[in-house]
């Protein structure tokens, strides 16, 4: 149940990447925060620390960034390199999908949830 409803949030999110505000991104993380506190039954814990535990990322990291420069750069030919040369040469040099989807999962988990 929790799976299924992880990876209906993942797929709506993904049509996201032209066009919302940080606004709507903070209304669109609501629903997993809710999610995690279901899961873990817990009501008095921070939404940061359960999705840390059960190993969610946030909304954010589950969006495509975009560029606001201009409609054009919006275009997956324009976005796909930038997000790619922004991503670590070790990620880069990944020999599978299955090892570059791993590591960039960790990648972006360790962004979200890096010590402040």
């Amino acid at each position: 149940m929790v799976a299924c409803a992880g990876s209906r949030l993942d797929y709506a999110n993904s049509g996201l990447y032209c066009c919302t505000t940080q606004e709507n991104l903070f209304k669109l993380q609501i629903t997993p925060n809710l999610l995690a506190h279901i899961v873990t039954d817990s009501i008095q814990s921070s939404s940061h620390n359960l999705l840390q535990w059960l190993h969610w990322l946030s909304t954010v990291y589950c969006i495509i960034p975009f560029v606001r420069t201009s409609f054009g750069n919006r275009r997956f030919s324009v976005t796909a390199p930038t997000i790619w040369n922004s991503l670590p040469p070790a990620l880069q040099m990944c020999t599978s999908s299955d090892i570059f989807c791993h590591h960039l999962n960790t990648h972006y988990f360790q962004q979200a949830f890096q010590p402040t």
